[in-house]
Parts: structure tokens; sequence; C-alpha cells
């Protein structure tokens, strides 16, 4: 059975004291249970390590249980909180805001490498999570949601990640905004996902080369696990696999690494988005797998 959070699954055995169902696991019972083996992991990136950075709303490494995912803004108080998974969907977050809406301060980055996301310089660039007080939900499960206008948030990275190197973005599309709607774009004119307002439907990749990578109708969520690898990239959309070329471009040049718009910032884009991962390395080997993980939480496809 799926224990907290779609994270760990206790080995077959009665319920220990307290616990009424056997399997399912309280925060405290998984910090006994690591320590006494007696778990197995089914986060993704315990199952697919070495990420360079990755930002959930869910748990993705079993080490981070106890860690913030986000850092939250009270829109009336201006008051900040941090939460980790658990304590955005148990009520804690809402609770926090009372009746406010709620933004997105700081993403944090679950890798372990600390290449967190944040706003801090301008609270009306900062995404949504809580609208009136509730859990703003895509099928179900918590989503950051960037309003196409003016919401961005950014990471400040220390080195450039050549190619190949991966990234995984689970999404929904809200609105067309305009041309190059960017869901991530490194500084200057290196690696970008966007949605072009020529074919509102279109979802391209760019590292020099622009080719489509899936349909993506307003309003649908969808699963994009890309490797940047040249003439000899991998697409893998929704479950569907097939060879693009991006160009060779890296995915950072400089400090900078925008989510939600480019870097001016400017172009944004309309989404829900609960999950953006990013690999220093090809994970087209892991993508079947991926997916599983990823569609198993989210019910994508």
């Amino acid at each position: 059975m799926i224990g907290f959070n779609g994270g760990l699954i206790g080995l077959a055995r009665p319920p220990a004291p307290g616990l009424s169902i056997p399997g399912v696991w309280t925060p405290r019972e998984q910090e006994v249970a690591l320590r006494s083996s007696t778990w197995v992991s089914t986060t993704l990136l315990d199952i697919h390590p070495g990420a360079a950075s990755a930002y959930s709303l869910r748990l993705l490494r079993a080490a981070y249980i106890n860690s913030p995912v986000v850092q939250v803004r009270n829109g009336s108080t201006n008051g900040l909180r941090n939460c980790t998974a658990a304590e955005v969907v148990d009520g804690t977050l809402a609770t926090f805001c009372s009746g406010a809406d709620g933004f997105v301060r700081t993403w944090y980055d679950q890798s372990g490498n600390n290449n967190h996301a944040a706003q801090t310089a301008d609270n009306a660039r900062q995404p949504k999570i809580i609208a009136s007080g509730s859990l703003i939900l895509n099928n179900g499960r918590p989503v950051v949601q960037f309003n196409g206008s003016s919401h961005t948030i950014t990471q400040t990275v220390n080195t450039t990640i050549l190619q190949p190197f991966t990234v995984i973005t689970v999404a929904k599309r809200n609105s067309d905004t305009g041309s190059n709607q960017n869901i991530f774009r490194s500084n200057g004119t290196e690696a970008v996902n966007f949605f072009n307002n020529g074919d509102s439907n279109n979802f391209y990749g760019f590292a020099g080369s622009a080719p489509k990578l899936g349909d993506t109708p307003i309003g649908t969520r969808f699963l994009s696990s890309v490797v940047y690898n040249g003439a000899s990239s991998t697409n893998f959309f929704n479950g569907a696999q097939s060879t693009v070329d991006l160009g060779t471009g890296a995915l950072t040049t400089s400090t900078i690494l925008s989510i939600g718009s480019n870097a001016s910032p400017g172009s944004f884009a309309s989404i829900d988005m609960p999950e953006l991962i990013f690999y220093g390395s090809s994970q087209a080997s892991n993508f079947a797998s991926i997916a599983t993980n990823v569609n198993a939480f989210y019910g994508i496809y």
C-alpha cells in the first residue's frame, strides 16, 4: 500500500501500536522505519537520484520528509511560513492563510543542492498557491499557479549545465498570453520551454532549434520529459517518445534561471504547475519509469 504522500511503503506486517492500517506510515513512523530499514522508498528522486534541482509540492526524496517544500506569504498579513509536503495538504497551510490568498515566496529545491527558486524582491510577482483561504488544486493535487501576466520566480545557480541535460515538467495550461510564453528560461538565448500563440495547442523546446514537443490545449494537464542533446534530443510527451533537434545551448550561461517567464521578466506563462525537475544528465533510459511514478500520482493521462 502506498504510504504517506505517495512516498513510502511499509513491508508486510501487522499494524504497529497505534497504527490502524497495515503499511501506512505517519511521519514519525517513517522516521523510525527508516532507521530500522523496514520500508522501501517510492519517492521519485530516491528511485532516480542525481537531480540538479527539483521543485514539487509532493515529497520527492524520503530524506526531505521534515523539510519545507515551499515558503508561503499570507497575502493579508504578509506573514511567512515554511511548509512541508504534508503541511501543504493537511490544512496547516490553509489555516495559516486564514481566508486570504497565499503566495509562493520560495519554492525549495528537494535535490539537496540548495538551488532554491524564489521571488523576494516583488510580492506582486509571487505565484499563488492559496486562493481566498483554499488550497489551489488540479485533479485533487496542489499546484503553484502562475497568472500569465506578472508571476515569476528565479533560481540562482552556480554553474552552467551543458548538454545533455533533462527537464521534467508537470503542468496545466490555463490561457493563451501571447508569443513565447515561457515555462522556464535561461538568461539570454539559451535553453527554454515555451508555448507559442501562433498555434495555441503547441508546446516547444529551444536551445538553438525549436521543435514542437507536444499538443497542450488550454485546460489540459501534461507531462513533458525532455533530454536536451542537440540533434539527438529525446522527447517523451504524455508517454509518447520521439527524437527531435533542440540545438546545442546550455541550460544556464549566467546566474539566473527564470520559472514562469523569461529573465526580463516578460513572456509570462499562465499555468498550474506542481512539479519541475532538472537533471544535469540524460534520463532518457529512465523516462518510462519516471512517467509511471509521476502519472500514478497526478493522473495526467
